[in-house]
């Protein structure tokens, strides 16, 4: 049984990615904590290195974007793995892990499929940044995904011998309109449709226990809030709870609201 976390920074100070690992340590999370680090100083990386995470340092990309390059870089790093390893690649300056992947990933019954996402509770048509970011970076695929769910590109989790794969098609797909901005979701959601990675998806819903992504529902516009169609979560002491008292693996986009980041702050580090 193997599983690794891993995350990309750009530029990030400590104080930008302290609380995404030190949520993820308290959960009794054992396994190997990566960073792919690009612009990284020095006073940075001897803070990660200290608390034994291990970082990559990578050059930038043929892409301007970090968003995009990840994912290349996602695909080199799960090529040296065995193709079982299950590989949880995540945003870091706004997640917080409420409990260990290997919860959700490795139970008794195990997940059976290679491809784990979590979805944002709406349509792409639901919410105008997403979909004009659909429709200026693929407007050839908008009428086909405008009324397809949206799962996020920053807490999925997939096993190495398919994200190997899946990965470099998504920055494939991004490199075709370099002048596009932050449209590696969009990509990533469209090739999920593809049956090649579709039928070995698990596409979780918002009150399923992976991940809660507040952007398109409680951290979201009102216009765009009211897309949302599933229940909506209870934060309560800085833990996200879905269906009323279900925790979710984690807990995305808590930083958009500065009470709630204070109090999920205040619970992990203490501060």
């Amino acid at each position: 049984m193997n599983t690794v976390v891993v995350g990309a920074v750009d530029g990030y100070t400590w104080n930008q990615c302290e609380l995404w690992w030190k949520s993820l340590k308290i959960t009794g999370f054992k396994g190997e904590i990566t960073l792919l680090a690009y612009n990284l100083n020095d006073k940075t990386y001897a803070e990660m290195i200290k608390r034994n995470i291990n970082v990559i340092k990578r050059e930038p990309g043929k892409h301007a974007q970090v968003v995009v390059n990840r994912f290349q870089d996602y695909a080199w790093f799960a090529n040296t793995f065995s193709e079982d390893t299950w590989i949880v690649c995540t945003d870091v300056s706004d997640i917080a892990f409420q409990k260990n992947p290997e919860e959700f990933l490795w139970t008794e019954d195990g997940v059976d499929q290679e491809i784990v996402v979590a979805s944002e509770g709406i349509f792409f048509k639901g919410n105008r940044w997403v979909r004009e970011n659909l429709f200026s970076s693929f407007p050839s695929q908008y009428d086909r995904m405008e009324n397809e769910i949206l799962y996020n590109a920053g807490s999925f989790a997939a096993r190495s011998g398919v994200l190997t794969k899946l990965a470099l098609e998504v920055f494939a797909m991004c490199m075709k309109v370099p002048e596009a901005r932050n449209h590696d979701q969009a990509a990533f959601n469209i090739l999920l449709r593809d049956p090649h990675y579709g039928k070995r998806t698990l596409f979780t819903n918002s009150n399923d226990e992976w991940c809660f992504c507040g952007a398109s529902s409680i951290f979201a516009k009102p216009e765009d809030a009211n897309n949302y169609m599933e229940e909506l979560p209870m934060i309560e002491d800085g833990l996200c709870y879905v269906l009323g008292h279900r925790l979710t693996t984690m807990f995305h986009h808590y930083s958009r609201d500065p009470n709630i980041a204070r109090e999920v702050r205040k619970r992990i580090l203490g501060t």
